[in-house]
């Protein structure tokens, strides 16, 4: 990976802490000038460990604090993306377990209630993956060669465009709510009763 680091970054690449197992190493490595290695034991440390995770710190605090970007807010996103994933996985594994027991669609309460926060969660996810990236690098658009404030546009036009966008979903949220409100108001009419599917498995 530290190769493909440096290859792909070549002449930027200033400096480079990597930390790696006992003789995971590749002797290119080693002729890499900007690239200080520690190797410890793993998986289980040692003190050579404790000395790289110390050495890691040192490191990070080296970076002016100017350039650091805002780590609790890419720390919560970035656990909200994976807890909220993680939670929608299980719950397509619980749905295809059941069905392949059962041979049926899950009608319990509970099931029902996590597939209508599945929706929203989903979208949850994305946007704290998208805050996880776009956070995560600042303040750099291009590391070390252009920050985002220098990246700003300044194009005219901008706040118009916003604006006809925001119009745009305000009404399509209007519409959606009204035809909601309308079905609920006036359910179908069924030829003949139907049971309540809602049961306690």
């Amino acid at each position: 990976m530290i190769l493909g680091a440096h290859d792909a970054l070549g002449s930027s690449l200033e400096r480079a802490l990597l930390i790696t197992k006992d003789e995971h190493t590749s002797p290119e490595v080693y002729r890499l000038a900007q690239v200080e290695i520690i190797e410890s034991a793993h998986p289980i440390p040692d003190q050579r460990s404790l000395a790289a995770g110390a050495r890691l710190l040192e490191w990070v605090d080296s970076v002016p604090a100017d350039e650091r970007p805002p780590v609790n807010v890419v720390r919560f996103a970035f656990q909200a993306m994976v807890g909220i994933g993680s939670a929608l996985a299980l719950l397509g594994a619980g749905f295809v377990a059941f069905w392949f027991k059962r041979r049926r669609l899950p009608s319990s309460r509970w099931f029902l209630g996590a597939l209508v926060a599945a929706g929203p969660l989903s979208v949850v996810a994305l946007l704290a993956g998208w805050v996880t990236t776009e956070v995560g690098r600042q303040p750099w658009i291009v590391y070390d060669v252009m920050r985002t404030e220098e990246a700003v546009t300044g194009a005219g036009g901008i706040p118009v465009g916003y604006a006809a966008i925001a119009v745009v979903y305000a009404g399509l949220l209007i519409a959606l709510t009204w035809l909601l409100r309308r079905l609920g108001r006036a359910p179908l009419e069924l030829s003949e009763p139907v049971e309540s599917p809602v049961t306690g498995d």
